[in-house]
């Protein structure tokens, strides 16, 4: 039974937990595992004092304690109580001051079972409604490395893409245009050219006014001369994987990945009976309305289920088991995904490209430190970032953009937030300790087994 974890004082137990209400009582359970964890001349009730970094936890966890978090279960996944704490209590006063709605975070090891935390609302306007482990948010362009970039990397391997194959080759509608000779290289590695970042004309509301727009836009650079990240990227990689296939991106996500999983939250619209509990976003002249347990972006909201540079909306269980399948996938390989070999090599930065040493196929690289790959999502303010040597990922759900479309004030919370996290890292993990289905009941997930091609 998954546990409700909300910023709030634990006022009864949960059922299948225990507790600790007092911070008396943690602190006597901290004293006296600190004769083990501190055997070298620092004895209980004796004269000698207690290090400072004793002292130092013990108030991180009555902080926890206080916001009603389990903390034996943040200290079964081998995370670091100072770090982790911090970056939870700036968040929570981030809330209190006004700075941002809140935000759903998750972090766990491969093998651990933290449950989210919910800090602040995940709707502010017209009212306030708390935000928990079971509010929907929509992913905005963390949509690319949920379909596009693992479909991608899948076709590689496959034989049925290349590299080298162009835009032209796949999507008619541009052939003509400069984006023809842009390789499948180009859109992976974020060399495309493409601009980080453009307004779509009002006046764009369909799937060929929306061709004909990017036919037209001018590229930033040549192809292949430089690095810079654009979700435009991840859109037209999947115009070219659905002109491969024949097939949306995300209906292709869904039979392959989605379904097999059991990611049954993640969809390009919820139900409107599952309405009220996602996360809103912002009024959009799309919609007429606010955008609302659907996409809120509009190029995904005119291309639907071709999209793959966003329109997603997931939770944070959907998530978990995403960034679970990819420190599999990374480590030991799945069966119908991409080989732990064509996955290691995703990772690896484009170093020989400026700009590229925190850049790899599809995914960034580097927001949990050397090792890590994920992606933020600028407008929402969501982030997936997985350590795989380290067995460990994070999922922050946020609704930036709600309700005013004004993200840029979320930076600098996020930015702080992921410091602190990449503080809290457990150490990289031995190659004896290799993850499999079984250590955290994945395989009910997986359709097929897993194998070290």
């Amino acid at each position: 039974m998954t546990t409700r974890i909300r910023l709030q004082p634990v006022t009864q137990p949960r059922r299948g937990e225990f507790v600790l209400r007092a911070p008396w009582l943690l602190a006597l359970a901290l004293v006296l595992h600190a004769a083990v964890a501190f055997p070298q001349g620092y004895q209980v009730g004796g004269s000698e004092r207690l290090p400072d970094e004793f002292h130092e936890q013990l108030d991180a966890h009555v902080d926890l304690v206080r916001l009603g978090i389990n903390t034996d279960r943040l200290m079964g996944a081998n995370l670091l109580p100072v770090p982790y704490a911090s970056g939870v209590l700036d968040v929570a006063r981030a809330v209190r001051e006004g700075r941002t709605g809140g935000v759903l975070l998750h972090m766990d090891s491969f093998v651990g079972d933290n449950v989210p935390i919910g800090i602040g609302y995940m709707m502010t306007d017209p009212e306030k409604h708390n935000t928990d482990w079971s509010t929907f948010y929509e992913i905005g362009s963390l949509t690319g490395i949920l379909t596009t970039t693992p479909l991608a990397l899948r076709a590689l391997e496959r034989g049925d893409l290349a590299m080298a194959d162009t835009v032209g080759q796949h999507v008619p509608e541009l052939a003509q245009s400069n984006k023809a000779t842009l390789t499948v290289g180009d859109l992976l590695r974020h060399s495309s050219g493409l601009p980080s970042r453009k307004e779509l004309p009002h006046d764009v509301r369909t799937r060929d006014a929306l061709l004909r727009w990017l036919a037209e836009l001018p590229l930033e650079f040549p192809g292949g001369t430089q690095v810079r990240r654009s979700e435009l990227n991840f859109l037209l990689l999947g115009l070219v994987l659905e002109g491969r296939y024949g097939i949306p991106v995300q209906e292709f996500a869904a039979e392959h990945y989605f379904k097999p999983l059991a990611m049954a939250n993640t969809t390009g619209r919820l139900p409107d009976q599952l309405r009220s509990g996602c996360a809103p976003g912002h009024y959009s002249e799309w919609h007429g309305r606010m955008a609302w347990g659907e996409a809120s972006d509009p190029t995904a909201f005119i291309l639907g289920a071709s999209a793959g540079n966003g329109g997603l909306v997931s939770s944070a269980d959907d998530l978990d088991t995403f960034a679970r399948t990819m420190i599999l996938g990374w480590t030991v390989g799945l069966d119908d995904h991409a080989s732990s070999e064509t996955m290691q090599m995703s990772t690896r930065p484009q170093a020989d490209l400026p700009g590229g040493g925190d850049q790899g196929l599809g995914w960034a690289l580097g927001g949990l430190g050397e090792g890590s790959f994920g992606w933020e999502c600028p407008w929402t303010g969501s982030a997936v970032w997985i350590h795989p040597q380290r067995q460990v990922f994070v999922i922050l759900l946020a609704n930036a953009h709600h309700p005013d479309n004004h993200p840029e004030r979320f930076d600098p919370i996020r930015n702080r937030l992921l410091r602190c996290l990449r503080a809290a890292m457990p150490p990289v993990r031995d190659q004896a300790s290799a993850p499999s289905p079984a250590a955290w009941g994945g395989e009910r997930r997986i359709a097929q087994a897993p194998t070290t091609r």
